[in-house]
């Protein structure tokens, strides 16, 4: 009770914003449900069936059979930690089921799942918080705590049903560990966050390379460390894990589609971006190593959006380190510009690159599907094909990339400051006034856009 009365304090009109802001996002997590969540919250179901019938070490092989009547096309890819929290979370609703000898209703059930996501948003952004607190007094716990929840992006995804937050949260909690200058426990949330999203490691190479520099008796070791969680998930499970080895070839494959010539793009800037790291000077205090810190994830995770073939979720993990890279430089005006253009660029890109991941047909699997009315949006038109009426699909890609890019170049910082930072000589004040202004813009502009499409 004394954390949900001090998230509600404020002036009334606060108070009433938040209220607001937590009525929009349930409302938008019960209307909007996504594939993918659904199938996960399927397997994570049916991993409790297998571990109360004694055949938790065959899941993966139960699943890719489909003995049983819950909707999924895919096998279950992911690493089985994955399955085993969302397992927890449905657990209640399993025991539901069993003692009542009720059938499983699956939309109740992905609703559910999607409500994780909703305190997954909220625990990232009191990690958010947290970290701010190692910024020497600059800027406060709640703005910083706000900041994020008011990027557009992060909002909708958790609402779309979209599930990277918990690696998110563990970058996160190992960004606290880097700052206090924990290498150890560091790398150990890394290697729990990949168990997540294998994207993890590619910040945790160059940051490590940034803090340690000694290759036999620190890097060997802290790697070792990283890998424990994967080694320890995943045996248990060698030779039959079904599929999970043939999708993890593919993702890894992605990660070099883009090339010049022979030069695979993302590739080549993470190895950049690891010699920089690595003939840097370690940053001393708590408060560098975190600027170091947030200026190599907006570069690896913009660099995975900028030369990768990336889902919609994935854009999710760029706006931790462009939040924190902005409230840790002077030039917070900028972010407060960029913040909702990068967030509306990010949904018109994937309007273009991936239809119906964003759009109607979400609405048929949530709240209304309860009702009975949800086929009515079976039918809707894409909403590509209204947006295609403005602006064809590569002018929506080439704003996203040339908006991004400029994020990148203006807030990273080098060791000598970011270029956001030259003209102005005194820290601007973070309003959250403005951030909401943003906000309120990309949503509204998400949602007329989908009412229109329906025309």
């Amino acid at each position: 009770m004394t954390a949900i009365h001090k998230f509600f304090s404020g002036s009334g009109a606060a108070r009433l914003s938040k209220a607001l802001y937590i009525a929009l996002l349930l409302c938008l997590t019960a209307a909007f449900i996504h594939p993918d969540l659904m199938e996960t919250a399927n397997h994570s179901y049916l991993l409790l069936d297998s571990v109360f019938s004694g055949r938790f070490f065959e899941f993966y092989n139960d699943i890719g059979v489909h003995a049983n009547d819950l909707y999924y096309l895919n096998s279950a890819n992911y690493n089985i930690m994955v399955y085993i929290v969302f397992a927890l979370w449905e657990l209640p609703m399993w025991l539901l089921n069993r003692v009542f000898s009720l059938p499983v209703d699956e939309p109740a059930l992905w609703l559910w799942l999607n409500l994780l996501g909703v305190g997954l948003l909220f625990a990232c952004a009191q990690r958010m918080g947290k970290l701010a607190l190692h910024l020497e007094g600059e800027v406060e716990y709640s703005k910083v705590f706000w900041l994020f929840l008011l990027s557009p992006v992060p909002f909708l995804l958790t609402a779309f049903g979209f599930y990277d937050l918990p690696a998110v949260f563990l970058m996160l909690a190992a960004l606290c560990r880097y700052a206090k200058g924990d290498i150890k426990g560091f790398s150990l949330l890394m290697g729990v966050s990949a168990l997540f999203k294998a994207f993890a490691l590619l910040l945790f190479v160059p940051l490590l390379l940034l803090a340690r520099k000694r290759v036999l008796r620190e890097w060997l070791p802290l790697g070792a460390l990283a890998a424990a969680p994967y080694a320890l998930t995943s045996l248990p499970f060698l030779g039959r894990s079904g599929n999970i080895g043939d999708f993890m070839d593919t993702m890894l494959l992605r990660l070099f589609d883009f090339s010049v010539g022979y030069l695979p793009l993302l590739p080549a800037l993470l190895a950049a971006l690891s010699v920089w790291c690595w003939l840097r000077p370690a940053p001393r205090t708590p408060g560098d190593r975190l600027r170091a810190a947030a200026s190599c994830g907006l570069a690896v995770f913009g660099g995975l959006l900028l030369f990768v073939p990336w889902h919609p979720q994935w854009a999710v993990l760029v706006f931790p380190f462009y939040t924190l890279a902005a409230v840790s430089q002077r030039n917070r005006r900028l972010y407060e510009l960029l913040s909702p253009v990068l967030s509306g660029c990010i949904l018109l890109h994937a309007f273009a690159a991936f239809p119906r991941h964003l759009e109607s047909n979400l609405l048929v699997w949530g709240a209304l599907r309860l009702t009975g009315r949800g086929e009515f949006f079976n039918g809707q038109p894409p909403l590509i094909s209204f947006m295609e009426r403005l602006l064809p699909g590569a002018t929506l890609s080439s704003a996203f990339a040339a908006v991004l890019l400029c994020v990148i170049v203006f807030h990273f910082d080098a060791g000598n400051g970011p270029l956001a930072d030259r003209s102005v000589p005194e820290a601007q004040p973070v309003s959250l006034r403005r951030a909401a202004l943003g906000f309120c813009l990309v949503i509204a502009f998400y949602l007329a856009c989908l009412t229109l499409s329906f025309l």
